[in-house]
């Protein structure tokens, strides 16, 4: 047998080795591959599953937390009620929360008064989630100290815009998941953490009942106090002085050199002052929504009248702009609002209780130039002393209860005794001056009346004597000609709002744009509510003059001058309850 056939059997023997070989380690090669390859895969699906969820998440902690901390400013807020309110809205939005496995023990963990220095928490489980709830989150806290975002920032304590630890809430909100592609490199679950901070902007059991609401949503100067005049909101039973004010400050007149939301102009004695209460010691509170997070906080007051004592206490931040709708859903009730588009944010939520009773006065009433129907018209046919203008030496004019048009196109002048039985409703089609010597008396302690303007102005001499009883007066909006106009002097007013009906507590209504006069009074009583959305009021003391309004004033602005003392005392019984609470996320 030759040697060359075995020869070549044992080399083609050899090279098939040597492909079973190459062979082997090529799937050894691929496989490695595959598992680089399925792991990159399943890094990527994941992680992008997870950075949906720390996203998801991270809203999820900014809306309970803000519902906490709202919850907590509300009137009847505590901590305890915060904590639950919030945990229940987490679980009626978070659709894939699953099943309950442990509520957080909120009555429990925040029973005791909050300790500034003592942090508590409370968690609950429910599915995949795990919720917490801090509060107080004092300045150290991880949660203030490094705010949830990319990269890991820390951030420094704000003093004015943090608020105190006990104002604070903190949600944390961890949750796992089961990773789609990770187990095949043995990761199996992994899991985010989002965590957010809200304060309490204005605390309602703190503050108590808003006397002075400035509503104007821009502008500075909207109140002032100058020369030597003072504005000074005294304390009401257990509640100390409050002030609002609803500007951001931003308007063009702010772009001035000193000009602020609120002032007491100059450097002599003026001054905007909300007095502690001496019973329980509770603060005065000045609110301003320009010092909010994002508005004109360089704007709101000028710091010199806080270092100076004209301005007192230092104001602090509204968390959002208490508004009018309050006032309109009291008296004027309307489902679509003033604008008359449905779902908006001034809708009337009190129909079933409350109704749009000034559109109704209004759609009775009328604005044309003929007497409304039902009523009787004065001047009076055979009775010589009715005139449009009273002569001091004429005979008193009397009118028995009814409604009355007062007919007089321009207006009528009272010069001498002018009086409106009560339970009245008295138009007038011009407007109503009374003289130094003129003595007007409306309405009677028993019963409520109505004094409605078409056109023309209310005017009181200084020295005129006014007395309206139980009496909400009503301003034409649609002729920016009607306004106040009441001088300053040794006159006497004596207004009060009504009691029960449609318009309880409502003193004055006027929608008019043009400048209201108000001055002191030698004797004044002042009750109700006052309520001017679109004009400037302005105030006019006289030295020695120190007049209290038992009214609450919700008006665009308001206006201080000369050397009297304008203080705000209202009834917490004879006022729109305002809303004067808030929230805002911090971290």
């Amino acid at each position: 047998m030759s040697r060359a056939p075995a020869s070549r059997l044992r080399r083609r023997l050899a090279a098939a080795r040597r492909a079973d070989g190459e062979r082997g380690m090529v799937m050894v090669i691929t496989a490695i591959f595959l598992v680089v390859i399925l792991g990159t895969a399943a890094l990527v699906i994941d992680l992008a599953q997870l950075r949906e969820d720390r996203a998801y998440n991270r809203k999820s902690a900014d809306l309970v937390a803000t519902a906490a901390a709202t919850t907590l400013a509300s009137p009847t807020g505590t901590m305890a009620s915060a904590c639950t309110d919030a945990w229940n809205y987490f679980l009626d939005n978070a659709t894939d929360h699953g099943t309950v496995t442990g509520a957080p023990p909120c009555s429990t963990a925040f029973s005791a008064d909050c300790d500034p220095t003592a942090s508590r928490t409370a968690t609950g489980t429910t599915g995949r989630y795990t919720v917490t709830f801090t509060n107080p989150v004092l300045d150290a806290n991880r949660l203030m100290a490094h705010p949830d975002v990319v990269g890991g920032a820390t951030q420094a304590i704000n003093v004015d815009m943090d608020g105190t630890p006990c104002e604070r809430i903190g949600v944390e909100i961890v949750r796992a998941r089961t990773n789609s592609f990770g187990a095949v490199v043995g990761v199996g679950t992994t899991s985010t953490d989002s965590h957010s901070v809200a304060r309490t902007m204005t605390r309602f059991d703190i503050g108590g009942p808003i006397a002075l609401l400035i509503l104007n949503k821009t502008d500075c100067n909207v109140l002032t106090a100058s020369g030597q005049a003072k504005i000074i909101i005294n304390p009401s039973g257990s509640k100390p002085g409050y002030i609002t004010v609803d500007s951001n400050a931003t308007g063009n007149l702010c772009s001035q050199n000193n000009t602020w939301a609120l002032d007491a102009l100059g450097t002599q004695n003026s001054a905007i002052q909300a007095l502690a209460n001496p019973t329980t010691g509770a603060a005065g509170v000045i609110r301003m929504y320009a010092l909010a997070l994002g508005q004109g906080n360089s704007k709101a007051y000028d710091p010199s009248d806080v270092t100076a004592g004209r301005v007192t206490p230092l104001p602090t931040p509204a968390s959002q702009r208490v508004g009018r709708d309050k006032v309109d859903w009291t008296f004027n009730c309307v489902a679509n609002g003033r604008d008359g588009i449905e779902a908006t944010a001034d809708d009337c939520k009190f129909t079933d209780t409350s109704g749009p009773y000034i559109n109704n006065l209004v759609a009775a009433i009328g604005n044309g130039n003929s007497a409304p129907s039902g009523y009787t018209q004065y001047p009076r046919g055979g009775h010589p002393e009715d005139k449009c203008t009273q002569n001091p030496g004429d005979q008193p004019i009397n009118l028995p209860q009814g409604n009355w048009w007062i007919s007089c196109s321009s207006g009528i002048t009272v010069k001498n005794t002018f009086t409106v039985a009560g339970g009245s409703t008295v138009v007038f089609q011009g407007g109503l001056t009374i003289s130094s010597s003129g003595v007007v008396t409306i309405g009677d302690s028993s019963t409520n009346s109505t004094i409605y303007f078409r056109h023309g102005v209310f005017s009181k001499d200084a020295q005129a004597s006014l007395s309206m009883y139980r009496t909400m007066v009503y301003m034409n909006p649609d002729n920016d000609n009607s306004y106040i106009d009441f001088g300053a002097g040794n006159g006497t007013l004596y207004w009060t709002a009504p009691i029960g009906g449609n318009f309880n507590a409502l003193s004055f209504w006027s929608e008019s744009a043009h400048q209201h006069n108000f001055g002191g009074q030698a004797a004044m009583t002042l009750e109700g509510v006052i309520f001017i959305p679109n004009a400037l009021f302005n105030f006019t003391g006289q030295s020695a003059q120190d007049n209290t309004a038992n009214a609450q004033f919700i008006i665009d602005r308001l206006q201080l001058s000369g050397q009297g003392i304008l203080r705000m005392q209202p009834n917490p019984d004879r006022l729109v309850t305002l809303p004067a609470w808030g929230a805002a996320l911090i971290r």
